[in-house]
């Protein structure tokens, strides 16, 4: 006769299967928020390059004489010149706003170049 008591135990108990998952769960959540976070910097990075190379393009514009400083006024597109006069092929979209935003070139009296998105500042970069 078998003793009951010296039979092993096999597999687990609901209650233990119960934590494995919810522990999984909770890790698998936080990984998500984070992937989210990482996903949002990624877009916003995108933009910075995008409007890094809308300044130099449009500084090279202003260097070759393509675009006059003094010729600029607010309704002039200057990214739609850029693209016209072949220093960039396309007009980029921010990637880290909504689909209806765009980029927008500015270019003061002493010929700093500044990029918007949405009438917002963007780049250079305010310094904290």
């Amino acid at each position: 006769m078998i003793n009951k008591k010296s039979k092993k135990k096999q597999g687990f108990t609901l209650v233990e299967m119960v934590i494995v998952i919810t522990i999984l769960g909770i890790l698998s959540g936080i990984g998500f928020l984070k992937f989210g976070e990482v996903q949002q910097t990624a877009k916003i990075n995108a933009d910075k390059v995008a409007a890094s190379g809308l300044v130099t393009a449009t500084n090279l514009a202003i260097q070759s004489g393509e675009i006059e400083i003094n010729k600029i006024n607010n309704d002039t597109d200057i990214i739609q010149e850029l693209v016209t006069k072949g220093f960039i092929t396309v007009a980029p979209r921010p990637q880290s706003k909504d689909k209806e935003s765009s980029f927008k070139v500015e270019i003061s009296e002493k010929g700093d170049v500044s990029v918007l998105i949405d009438k917002e500042p963007f780049y250079p970069e305010k310094e904290s």
